[in-house]
Parts: C-alpha cells; sequence; structure tokens
C-alpha cells in the first residue's frame, strides 16, 4: 500500500499498522465516506489519526472532538464501538472487584468508557462499560469491565481477553473473504463475529453461526483458515470420557495458578469438522458461590493446545 504520510502508531495502539493524520478528502489511503462516518458521530473532529486493522474493511481512529479524546473502531459504512478516554485513576469498586478476583496482581493502562456498541443492549440493562489494557501474569489483556441492573441489585460482570484488540461486528464482510466464502460454501448462516489482535498484530476470527435456534463458534486464524469449532458439537458428560492431555492441562494449571482460582471442569465440548478436531472447555471455581462466579473458557486443538482463552465474572 502506498502511504502519503506515516504517523507513530502508539496513540492507535489497536495496531502497528501505517496511520494517515488529518486526511484530505481525496485521500487514496482512506475509502470513500470514512471521514463522513467520523464527522456524523462527532462535532468538528481534530487531530485524527486513522490506522489500518483489516486492509482495506476496517480502521481504528484516534480523534478530539470539543476538547474531549475518542477512539472509535469503524468501517467505511459505519461504526464498531467507540470510546471516550477516561481518568487514569481505576474505580475503587473495580479495584475491589479484581482484589477478590483471580485477577488480583495486574496493571492498568489505557482506561477508556465505551460510548456506543454496534451490537444493542437489549436485555443486560448496562449502566457503563469501561475497558482497559490489564497486564496480567506479564501478558497483555483486554479487560472489559460493566456495571447493570439486576432485578434489585446493581451486578457487575468483568470480561478479559488476550491481545490488544478486540471488536464485534454484525456484517460477515468486514470480515477477510475466505471467511464468508467458507461459510457460504457450508451452507452456513453467519450470525456475529469478534475479532482479536495480539501484540504481534496476528488476528484470531471468533465467529458464531447459527443452526436452528442454537449459536455455535467457530475459530479462523489470520489467513482465514478453519482451526477449531463445528455446527455439530459434542457434549461430553461423562469424566472418564475426559482427554488426559485436557485433564493434565487443568491439573497443571491449578499446581501454577495460571487460572487465579482452583479450577474444575464445568463443561467439555468436542468439535470436529473438516478433519479439524477441536474442544471448548469452561473451566468454574471450585469453591463457586452464587453471587460471585468467575470461569475461564479455553478452546483447545485436538493436542490439547490452547487456542483461545477468555476470562468471565459475574459478581451480584
Amino acid at each position: 500500500m502506498k502511504v502519503l504520510l506515516y504517523s507513530l502508531c502508539a496513540a492507535a495502539a489497536l495496531s502497528s499498522c501505517n496511520a494517515v493524520t488529518d486526511p484530505a478528502p481525496a485521500d487514496p489511503l482512506l475509502p470513500s465516506g470514512m471521514m463522513q462516518v467520523v464527522e456524523s458521530i462527532y462535532e468538528s473532529p481534530q487531530n485524527v489519526v486513522f490506522t489500518e486493522i483489516l486492509t482495506g474493511k476496517i480502521w481504528n481512529a484516534e480523534l478530539e472532538s470539543r476538547a474531549v479524546k475518542y477512539n472509535l473502531i469503524l468501517s467505511p459504512k459505519n461504526v464498531k464501538v467507540a470510546y471516550r478516554l477516561a481518568a487514569t485513576d481505576v474505580p475503587d469498586s473495580l479495584k475491589n472487584l479484581i482484589a477478590e478476583s483471580g485477577l488480583t496482581g495486574g496493571t492498568f493502562a489505557d482506561w477508556k468508557e465505551e460510548t456506543y456498541n454496534t451490537i444493542p443492549d437489549t436485555s443486560f440493562n448496562y449502566i457503563h462499560r469501561y475497558l482497559a489494557d490489564y497486564t496480567w501474569k506479564g501478558q497483555p489483556y483486554l479487560l472489559k469491565w460493566s456495571s447493570a441492573v439486576r432485578g434489585q441489585r446493581i451486578g457487575y460482570d468483568i470480561s478479559m481477553l488476550p491481545g490488544i484488540s478486540n471488536f464485534t461486528t454484525l456484517e460477515s464482510g468486514d470480515l477477510p473473504d475466505a471467511i464468508p466464502q467458507y461459510l457460504q460454501r457450508k451452507g452456513l448462516q453467519f450470525s456475529w463475529a469478534n475479532v482479536l489482535t495480539d501484540a504481534r498484530d496476528s488476528k484470531l476470527y471468533q465467529v458464531y453461526i447459527r443452526v436452528d435456534r442454537a449459536y455455535y463458534p467457530l475459530f479462523f486464524n489470520g489467513d482465514g483458515q478453519l482451526i477449531a469449532g463445528s455446527d455439530q458439537p459434542l457434549w461430553i458428560n461423562d469424566t472418564r470420557d475426559y482427554p488426559e492431555n485436557i485433564t493434565a492441562f487443568i491439573s497443571k494449571a491449578n499446581v501454577n495458578n495460571d487460572f487465579g482460582f482452583q479450577g474444575k471442569i464445568d463443561r467439555l465440548v468436542a468439535n470436529e469438522m473438516d478433519g479439524i478436531k477441536s474442544y471448548h472447555l469452561t473451566v468454574n471455581e471450585v469453591n463457586e458461590m452464587p453471587e460471585k462466579l468467575q470461569s475461564w473458557i479455553i478452546v483447545f486443538d485436538a493436542n490439547a493446545k490452547p487456542l483461545f482463552r477468555n476470562y468471565v465474572s459475574t459478581v451480584f
């Protein structure tokens, strides 16, 4: 790609790609309509820095409007998610939650408040949603913290994903062409996808398909090749049928405190598609309490090598 102007990507830390600063309307680096999407949301945006995330499809933008700094991920058609850069201090309520969870001991950076998400909030009644970079056990994660009304109480959700960038899209056209082409060949119905980027700018695509009334995740690597999941998952209910290498993984993780708590297998699902075998595992805390639930969701390949992991917690 021919670049007219380069900019350091430290401020646009979602990608290590080329960045374009304050693009002119005819800037060939940007698809038509990108600035119009930004200007439809923010009044008189200034100091705009675009950074390409997915070639020709998805961009990150950093900007200022009315003396407030924003960060958003967008396509030439719409915004996927937007954040307002928040104060540097971590709220005490979150500090207390982290201190009582398995994630204690990490460090925060780049604190943001979510102001828009392409996925509508139709059932969780969220009050606030925040995102921060969180380094835990020496590895970079994205930590999302949400507060919501749950009956007569305020509840809190925490989700932690590996990597430095994550966004959700409802449009298969936002993904590398190989993925929607694969779904079409297999006759699979696309529902939504999460796009994750790690510190080395490698991509992982978590694509949800609909089968009857159920939704199942398929995982694709940066080249758009299927690496895990299926449209016909098989629940393994008998502990005697658990693969030895996965039970060994859990035992070792508990010895090393890799989960941040003592874990037990809550659910194990076997998948096979196009000859590719994988496992979808949910690990719960051994001494879990109804008012505080925390789990790790881990996807393994056939040899019990972790391909994806996600920490989730709900506190009432």
